[in-house]
């Protein structure tokens, strides 16, 4: 058997609380709510109490209070008058009618007869530079060809071989064109 102090102790539940099984929550929100609406009608009581016009503005109100409503609009001694009732084919006779017309209308004046521009055919033009002209496909590259010529007058106008030049010195149109002569 095993001994009285390692066994463990019965379990034992308390009972259930009142609180448990009445709603409570539901009887709390319901007296929330109308202490809250006490509250409101209390406060916009005072509120409109508290909340007054200008005596001219008052005193108009008033009058406008106790004077009698009108009832009835003001009645006018005359009536538009009302064309008769048009029908479908009223109007559908009434458009055929307008189309006959605009076609006798067209059928009088002569239409414009549509042509074609006469266009004069000119000579094209030929273009001193040819790489200009657009043409012209042979290999011929516009910056290269440039480039030779000034190449060209650099060499002619330098004077022997050890690059000193005679007479005057001219500065090359281009940096460019001096570094490749």
């Amino acid at each position: 058997m095993i001994p009285a102090e390692m066994k463990r102790p019965s379990f034992k539940a308390n009972p259930i609380p009142r609180a448990c099984s009445v709603l409570i929550y539901a009887e709390k929100i319901k007296e929330e709510e109308l202490k809250r609406g006490k509250r409101i009608r209390k406060n916009a009581e005072m509120a409109f109490a508290k909340a007054k016009m200008p005596p001219t503005m008052q005193k108009h109100a008033d009058r406008k209070k106790s004077e009698p409503p009108k009832l009835l609009p003001e009645e006018y001694p005359f009536k538009p008058t009302i064309g008769p009732q048009v029908t479908g084919k009223m109007l559908a006779d009434r458009a055929a009618k307008f189309q006959q017309e605009l076609a006798k209308k067209k059928g009088q004046k002569t239409q414009t007869q549509p042509r074609s521009p006469d266009f004069v055919k000119r000579p094209n033009k030929i273009v001193e530079k040819p790489f200009i002209n657009e043409g012209d496909q042979s290999g011929t590259d516009k910056q290269r060809m440039l480039m030779q010529r000034l190449a060209a007058t650099a060499k002619s106008s330098r004077a022997g071989g050890d690059g000193e030049s005679v007479g005057t010195v001219k500065n090359p149109s281009s940096t460019k064109a001096a570094a490749l002569s």
